[in-house]
C-alpha cells in the first residue's frame, strides 16, 4: 500500500483539551463546572464545588488509579478536569525526593538535572497514557493552572511590563502547552486611565474576562479562531467557547464543498417550482460537506425530472 493513501484530510473534530490559567480566584474552577458531566481530579481542595471529584491525591499512585478508572471503565463523565496541573508537580516532587533523602530536585541523584528528567517522564506518561486516551475515548481535558506574574524590562524602549504564564516549570510547561488545542488567561480587565496629575494608572470594575491570543503581557494561543478576549460568566463559560468551536469546524466543513458542485446545484435550482425554490437554496447554503451536496443535488436533479 503506497503511503500516499494513508494522507489524512481535512479537520478531525475531537473534545476540547484546553489549559486555563489565570490569577488567584478568577474562577477557573468555577468556569470548568460549566463543561458537560465534569469529574474533578487533583490535589486541591474542592470540597465547596457542586461537582463530582475523586478524593485529593496525596500521591502519584493514587493519581494513576483515578485516571486509570475513567480510562477503563464504563461511566457517564464528559469531562475530566485537571486542578490543579501545577499542584501536581509538587506530588511529583514530593514522590520523586522520597527516593533521595535530604537532597532538593537540583542535587538529587547527582544534579544535572536528573530529577527534572523524572519529573518529566511522570508528565509524559500522564499525558500520553491517560489524558490523550480519555480525550480519544470521547471527554474533554481541562487543565486547570495558577498563573506566574514576572516584570520584564525592555532597555530599547525603556519601559516595562506584567507578563503572565502557566506556573509550570521549564521541564513540564511545553508537555501540556503544546498538545492543547487552546490555552486561554483570565484575569481582570483593566483600563488605563490619567489622575489629576497625568500619571497613568490602571483601573478595573472587577470584570472577569478570558484571552486567548498571546501578547507581552500574557501567554495564550486557540487553534479556534476564538475571538481575543471572552467575558467569564459564571455557568456560562462553556456554552460561550463551544458555539466558536462549532462555527470554527462548520466553517471548515463548508470549506471542503467543491465549488463547481455548488454551482451547479445554484444552476439546477433554477428549473425549481418558486414556491419551493426558496428552501433549496437553503439547503444548498447550508449544506455541510461534498457528499451533503452530492445528495442535494441528487434530490435537485429529481424534483426537475418531476
Amino acid at each position: 500500500m503506497s503511503m500516499l493513501s494513508t494522507v489524512i484530510t481535512g479537520k478531525k473534530r475531537l473534545p476540547m483539551a484546553l489549559l486555563i490559567y489565570g490569577v488567584h480566584g478568577i474562577g477557573k474552577t468555577t468556569a470548568a463546572t460549566s463543561f458537560p458531566n465534569p469529574i474533578f481530579v487533583g490535589s486541591e481542595e474542592n470540597d465547596e464545588i457542586e461537582a463530582a471529584r475523586f478524593p485529593r491525591i496525596e500521591n502519584w499512585k493514587m493519581l494513576s488509579d483515578q485516571l486509570k478508572a475513567l480510562k477503563n471503565e464504563n461511566h457517564e463523565f464528559k469531562t475530566v478536569i485537571i486542578d490543579s496541573i501545577d499542584m501536581l508537580q509538587q506530588v511529583a516532587e514530593g514522590e520523586i525526593l522520597m527516593e533521595a533523602p535530604g537532597k532538593t530536585m537540583a542535587t538529587a541523584f547527582g544534579g544535572y538535572g536528573k530529577a527534572y528528567e523524572r519529573m518529566y517522564n511522570m508528565f509524559i506518561d500522564l499525558r500520553d497514557n491517560y489524558l490523550k486516551p480519555l480525550r480519544s475515548n470521547g471527554m474533554n481535558v481541562i487543565l486547570l493552572c495558577h498563573a506566574d506574574k514576572s516584570k520584564h524590562e525592555d532597555p530599547m524602549t525603556a519601559s516595562s511590563w506584567d507578563n503572565y504564564k502557566p506556573s509550570l516549570h521549564k521541564k513540564v510547561a511545553p508537555i501540556f502547552q503544546d498538545w492543547v488545542s487552546a490555552i486561554l488567561f483570565a484575569n481582570y480587565k483593566t483600563y488605563s486611565t490619567e489622575n489629576d496629575d497625568g500619571k497613568v494608572y490602571a483601573e478595573g470594575l472587577g470584570e472577569r474576562v478570558i484571552y486567548s491570543e498571546e501578547r507581552p503581557s500574557h501567554v495564550a494561543k486557540n487553534r479556534f479562531k476564538l475571538p481575543y478576549e471572552l467575558k467569564l460568566k459564571e455557568g456560562e463559560f462553556y456554552d460561550s467557547i463551544s458555539s466558536h468551536v462549532k462555527k470554527f469546524y462548520d466553517s471548515a466543513k463548508k470549506s471542503n464543498i467543491d465549488a463547481d458542485k455548488k454551482a451547479y446545484a445554484v444552476q439546477l435550482s433554477e428549473k425549481v417550482d418558486d414556491q419551493i425554490r426558496s428552501k433549496v437554496l437553503k439547503t444548498i447554503e447550508e449544506c455541510e460537506n461534498d457528499l451533503h451536496m452530492n445528495q442535494i443535488i441528487e434530490r435537485i436533479e429529481n424534483l426537475t425530472k418531476d
